[in-house]
Order: structure tokens, then C-alpha cells, then sequence
């Protein structure tokens, strides 16, 4: 039989309790807490005036608050703040070897041309014209051309959802057989029935080029595109080469249907830093604009996501118009207005956009651009 004897209980219960403190040791109370630990900003790529004083950056854009505090030139290699520096030494690669490969390609072009057109090209050289650009000159246009269209075989419109219309469309009665859009789109010998001769007083037949010249592969060929220097108006991008495209994307797309600004005078004014007709609200609101018709940048049509390009165009106008359109009324500051209403309104925000246009006219009206003559 099993001993439950009380005495022995207490054995067992005595053997698992807490041993007392000795008398020699002391309980200290509990220390004061430590102070939570700071939080670490990670940066991708720290600037060069801080990576050479090894000194912490912050990596704020165009300037560190180091560089600010020191009064010292603050320069990036990366081009934006998510590029590593292994990124931008890639980029860079790349770029040397496409204007190595410019150089080469300008330089075979030279020993197979006339005197009179490589003294043009010399010309253009001297006056600082990039390689790249009077390459692309001599490729795809005459030099004294300002719209130069790149040759290609495909056809420029096909009939909508199919390669061919169905025959039972293929009647005398329908009217898009008639169109000049069909006329370039499949051969005559498909159109069912005798051709009309074209009489010569016909105005289509007299505009039918504009129907056949492929538009979308144009190119526009202007100097001044390769030296404009966009990153000094604005600190959402230091890339000057992809600016200088989605600036090339404006001027041939959007440009043409709502010129809200000179071409000829913006792009002097930024390279010349003339800020009477530029200035970095006007740079923002035009990249923002022109950010959508560019097929070079991802998610294009997404222009309420933050991680794209276009919104930041988007976001840095706004925040420069809420600064400076209450204090500042100028020529750049009506033109990015316009730009801003022109941007939502393609966007489909049109409740958003028309303060905007309101606006415009106000400043048109203090600076007197719409008086009338005598």
C-alpha cells in the first residue's frame, strides 16, 4: 500500500517550493528603461559630397540636408532615388556604348557623303548639335526638315477586330468602302466594283497624303531637343535623356491639338534659363501631361497610382501652383494652368480640372491677353 502520510506530503510540497533569498544578496529594483532605438532611413544611393566626407546622408533630392548645412554642391550619380549605384553604373555603360556606336555610325556616314552634305554635317557639329540627333538626321530626314517620318512597310490602319472584311460588308451602299482611310488600308482590287475616276478639282484626292503618311512613326527633329536640360526645372527625375523623350512624345501628340505654350520659345527659354517663358511649375505640369502619350513608361494610363512618373509630374505642379499662383502671375504660371486643366480633363476629371481653367482665363485677363485691339 502507498504511504500518504501528512508528513510525507509536506516533504514533497517543501522539496518543489521557492528557495528564500540569501541574506547576503540585495534586490536591486529594476534600472530605468532604455530609450527606444532610433529608427534607420535606409537610401539607396548617398551622394557624392557625403560618400567622399563619409559623412550620414539623408538622400533627399536635388539637396541633402549635409550638403545644405555645409553649403556644398550636392550631385547624384543614380538618376532617381530608387537607383542603386550598381543601376547607374549599368546606365552608364549603356549610354557610353550607344555613343560609342553613334560616333561610329556618324563617322561611316561621313566617308559616304557628298562634300556639300557633310559640310552640313560639320556645320551642325561645330554649332553643337549631338551626335545622336544629326545621326538621326541623316538617317530619317533631310536636315532642313523639322518633321522627318521614319519609312515602314506596314500598313497604317487595319479594319477593326479583323485582318479582312467580311464579304457581306463588301457592298456598293456601305460608306467606309468610301472612306480614304479604307482607301490605304487594303488594295482597290478588294473594293467590289469600278473604281471612280478622280476628278481634279476633288479636294480629297488633293489631301489624300495626309491620309497615307504613317503619323505615328514621325519623329521631330529639332537641336534644341538634344541640349534642353529638363532636371534643373524640376526634382522629380534627374534622367535628361528620358525627359527629353516624354518631352518628344509631347510635341509630336499633344502638342498639336492643344498648344498652350510656344514650342520654339519654351525650348529656348529652358536651355537658357530664361525664366520669363519657363519655369519649374510650367516643366512639371508639361511632363505630366505628356507622361500618359509616352509608350515608354510602365502603367501609363494608371495616372491615380502614386509609383508612377506621371503622377509625380502631376503631384509637383500642384504643389508649385498652390505656392506660387496666389502671389505670381506671369506668362509660365497661365501656361501650366491651362496644362493642369488640359491633364484632367483627358483624364476624364473634369469637375477637377475647370477651377483650373477658370483660373486661366482670371490671369489672362490681369495680364491683359485678351484685350481688344484697336
Amino acid at each position: 500500500m502507498s504511504s500518504d502520510r501528512p508528513e510525507d506530503v509536506r516533504a514533497s510540497l517543501r522539496s518543489l517550493a521557492m528557495a528564500a533569498p540569501r541574506p547576503t544578496q540585495a534586490i536591486h529594483p529594476l534600472s530605468r528603461p532604455l530609450p527606444p532605438r532610433r529608427a534607420r532611413i535606409g537610401i539607396n544611393v548617398a551622394c557624392e559630397p557625403c560618400r567622399k566626407r563619409k559623412s550620414r546622408c539623408n538622400g533627399q533630392r536635388p539637396k541633402c540636408a549635409s550638403c545644405i548645412h555645409h553649403g556644398l554642391h550636392c550631385l547624384y550619380v543614380s538618376a532617381t532615388a530608387s537607383e542603386t549605384n550598381c543601376q547607374a553604373l549599368k546606365r552608364k555603360v549603356t549610354e557610353i556604348q550607344q555613343r560609342i556606336e553613334d560616333h561610329e555610325r556618324l563617322y561611316a556616314a561621313l566617308r559616304t557623303m557628298n562634300e556639300q552634305d557633310s559640310r552640313a554635317v560639320l556645320d551642325k557639329l561645330r554649332l553643337g548639335a549631338d551626335a545622336s540627333t544629326v545621326l538621326r538626321q541623316i538617317e530619317e530626314g533631310d536636315l532642313l526638315l523639322q518633321l522627318s517620318l521614319v519609312p515602314e512597310s506596314r500598313r497604317r490602319y487595319e479594319f477593326p477586330y479583323a485582318s479582312s472584311m467580311p464579304a457581306y460588308l463588301q457592298t456598293p451602299d456601305n460608306p467606309y468602302l468610301q472612306s480614304p482611310i479604307y482607301g490605304i488600308t487594303i488594295d482597290d482590287r478588294f473594293v467590289p466594283g469600278p473604281s471612280p475616276s478622280p476628278r481634279p478639282d476633288d479636294r480629297l484626292n488633293h489631301y489624300r497624303g495626309v491620309y497615307v503618311q504613317p503619323y505615328h512613326s514621325a519623329t521631330i527633329i529639332d537641336d534644341r531637343l538634344s541640349e534642353v536640360e529638363l532636371s534643373r526645372w524640376t526634382s522629380v527625375s534627374a534622367d535628361n535623356r528620358l525627359m527629353r523623350k516624354i518631352l518628344h512624345a509631347y510635341l509630336l501628340h499633344e502638342y498639336p491639338t492643344f498648344p498652350a505654350l510656344h514650342k520654339d520659345i519654351f525650348l529656348q527659354a529652358a536651355i537658357d534659363n530664361d525664366k520669363r517663358f519657363c519655369s519649374p511649375l510650367l516643366v512639371n505640369a508639361l511632363l505630366a501631361q505628356a507622361s500618359h502619350c509616352f509608350i515608354g513608361l510602365p502603367y501609363r494610363d494608371q495616372f491615380w497610382n502614386p509609383k508612377t512618373l506621371g503622377y509625380s509630374f502631376l503631384a509637383e505642379a500642384r504643389r508649385l501652383w498652390e505656392l506660387y499662383v496666389h502671389t505670381t502671375v506671369d506668362l509660365p504660371t497661365l501656361q501650366a494652368t491651362l496644362m493642369l486643366h488640359i491633364t484632367y480633363s483627358m483624364h476624364c476629371m473634369d469637375k477637377i480640372g475647370f477651377p483650373y481653367l477658370v483660373r486661366a482665363v482670371t490671369m489672362a485677363k490681369q495680364l491683359r491677353l485678351l484685350d481688344v485691339l484697336d
